[in-house]
């Protein structure tokens, strides 16, 4: 958590290679992804989205990163989510058509 908050990219690349899972969570139930956005890292969130970390994740906040980021008006931070969202929606509706 504490290399993706504080958008250490090469930690996080060596950490996640060695088997780190991406979605352990924090005391606030905080993924890596949502503490990149909690402080605006916004490579970190590019990079993490990458390579598979859960966008639906829910803090006990109730929220999830893409809430963080609209909440905090971090529109490229929104944008990569967005994306994301399609690729998922278009790799689910190819499946489907086979």
């Amino acid at each position: 958590m504490r290399a993706s908050g504080r958008g250490h990219v090469d930690v996080v690349t060596f950490l996640v290679e060695h088997g780190a899972d991406l979605d352990h969570t924090d005391t606030d139930g905080y993924n890596a992804l949502m503490c990149a956005v909690k402080n605006r890292r916004t490579q970190m969130a590019r990079l993490l989205v990458t390579i598979g970390a859960n966008t639906d994740q829910i803090g006990i906040d109730g929220k999830r990163a893409r809430d963080l980021a609209d909440e905090s008006g971090l529109a490229e931070m929104i944008d990569i989510f967005r994306a994301a969202a399609e690729q998922r929606e278009n790799a689910y509706g190819h499946q489907n058509e086979h």
